[in-house]
Protein backbone atom coordinates (compact mmCIF):
# COMPACT_ATOMS: atom_id res chain seq x y z
CA UNK A 1 0.00 0.00 0.00
CA UNK A 2 1.33 3.52 -0.78
CA UNK A 3 2.08 6.49 1.93
CA UNK A 4 -1.08 8.27 0.51
CA UNK A 5 -3.65 5.70 0.41
CA UNK A 6 -2.66 4.50 3.62
CA UNK A 7 -2.40 8.36 5.31
CA UNK A 8 -5.85 8.78 3.83
CA UNK A 9 -7.06 5.79 5.24
CA UNK A 10 -5.86 6.89 8.40
CA UNK A 11 -7.16 10.27 8.10
CA UNK A 12 -10.84 8.68 6.97
CA UNK A 13 -10.58 6.55 10.12
CA UNK A 14 -9.53 9.71 12.59
CA UNK A 15 -12.66 11.45 10.92
CA UNK A 16 -14.57 8.58 11.40
CA UNK A 17 -13.57 8.54 15.40
CA UNK A 18 -14.31 12.07 16.06
CA UNK A 19 -17.86 11.36 14.33
CA UNK A 20 -18.33 8.74 17.18
CA UNK A 21 -17.29 11.28 20.01
CA UNK A 22 -19.39 13.85 18.83
CA UNK A 23 -22.33 12.01 18.38
CA UNK A 24 -21.80 10.24 22.20
CA UNK A 25 -20.50 14.20 23.42
CA UNK A 26 -24.55 15.82 21.79
CA UNK A 27 -26.60 13.31 24.03
CA UNK A 28 -24.85 14.32 27.18
CA UNK A 29 -25.10 18.14 26.84
CA UNK A 30 -27.61 18.64 29.48
CA UNK A 31 -30.39 20.96 29.68
CA UNK A 32 -30.60 23.71 26.40
CA UNK A 33 -32.23 26.94 25.89
CA UNK A 34 -32.13 28.90 22.49
CA UNK A 35 -32.03 32.82 22.67
CA UNK A 36 -30.18 35.14 24.15
CA UNK A 37 -30.39 37.42 27.71
CA UNK A 38 -31.22 41.10 27.30
CA UNK A 39 -31.53 43.68 29.93
CA UNK A 40 -34.80 45.96 29.46
CA UNK A 41 -36.24 48.51 31.97
CA UNK A 42 -39.48 48.84 31.90
CA UNK A 43 -43.02 50.68 32.89
CA UNK A 44 -45.29 48.97 35.34
CA UNK A 45 -49.01 49.40 35.05
CA UNK A 46 -49.21 51.55 38.20
CA UNK A 47 -50.73 54.33 37.33
CA UNK A 48 -48.58 56.51 40.44
CA UNK A 49 -45.79 54.75 39.73
CA UNK A 50 -42.29 56.95 39.39
CA UNK A 51 -41.70 54.91 36.23
CA UNK A 52 -44.57 56.94 34.44
CA UNK A 53 -42.39 59.86 34.93
CA UNK A 54 -39.66 57.97 33.11
CA UNK A 55 -37.61 57.05 35.83
CA UNK A 56 -38.14 53.04 34.51
CA UNK A 57 -37.38 49.70 36.40
CA UNK A 58 -34.81 48.01 35.46
CA UNK A 59 -32.52 46.78 34.15
CA UNK A 60 -34.59 43.49 34.36
CA UNK A 61 -33.18 40.71 32.32
CA UNK A 62 -35.15 38.12 29.92
CA UNK A 63 -34.46 35.50 27.77
CA UNK A 64 -35.34 36.48 24.00
CA UNK A 65 -35.74 34.77 20.90
CA UNK A 66 -37.33 34.91 17.17
CA UNK A 67 -39.77 32.24 16.86
CA UNK A 68 -39.96 31.56 13.39
CA UNK A 69 -42.87 29.04 13.42
CA UNK A 70 -44.82 32.14 15.41
CA UNK A 71 -42.80 34.67 12.87
CA UNK A 72 -42.45 36.27 16.20
CA UNK A 73 -39.85 38.03 18.73
CA UNK A 74 -40.57 35.95 22.22
CA UNK A 75 -39.06 37.24 25.52
CA UNK A 76 -39.63 35.90 29.15
CA UNK A 77 -38.96 37.21 32.08
CA UNK A 78 -36.36 35.93 34.71
CA UNK A 79 -35.90 36.19 37.71
CA UNK A 80 -32.14 36.90 38.53
CA UNK A 81 -31.85 34.03 40.65
CA UNK A 82 -32.44 32.56 37.45
CA UNK A 83 -30.14 33.87 35.15
CA UNK A 84 -26.97 31.79 35.89
CA UNK A 85 -29.11 28.35 34.75
CA UNK A 86 -30.36 30.27 31.62
CA UNK A 87 -26.46 31.35 30.47
CA UNK A 88 -25.39 27.80 31.50
CA UNK A 89 -28.36 26.10 29.17
CA UNK A 90 -27.60 29.38 26.50
CA UNK A 91 -23.56 27.94 26.72
CA UNK A 92 -24.78 24.14 25.88
CA UNK A 93 -27.14 25.17 23.54
CA UNK A 94 -24.06 26.56 21.53
CA UNK A 95 -21.92 23.82 22.02
CA UNK A 96 -24.42 21.38 20.36
CA UNK A 97 -25.00 23.22 17.77
CA UNK A 98 -21.09 23.50 17.03
CA UNK A 99 -20.61 20.03 17.64
CA UNK A 100 -23.37 19.18 15.47
CA UNK A 101 -22.03 21.21 12.41
CA UNK A 102 -18.43 19.49 12.63
CA UNK A 103 -20.10 16.02 12.95
CA UNK A 104 -22.12 17.12 9.90
CA UNK A 105 -19.36 18.11 7.97
CA UNK A 106 -17.41 14.91 8.89
CA UNK A 107 -19.69 12.94 7.62
CA UNK A 108 -19.97 14.46 4.32
CA UNK A 109 -15.80 14.02 4.23
CA UNK A 110 -15.99 10.50 4.54
CA UNK A 111 -18.71 10.05 2.12
CA UNK A 112 -16.83 11.96 -0.22
CA UNK A 113 -13.34 9.62 0.47
CA UNK A 114 -15.59 6.31 0.42
CA UNK A 115 -16.82 7.77 -3.41
CA UNK A 116 -13.27 8.02 -4.50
Amino acid sequence: MNKSIKTQKNNTENIEKRCEELKSKTYALGDLALGTIQLRWNVCGNPKCKCKKGEKHGPQPYLAFSSKKEKRMISIYLPKNKVPDMEGRLENFQNFREDLEELLISELRIRQKKRK
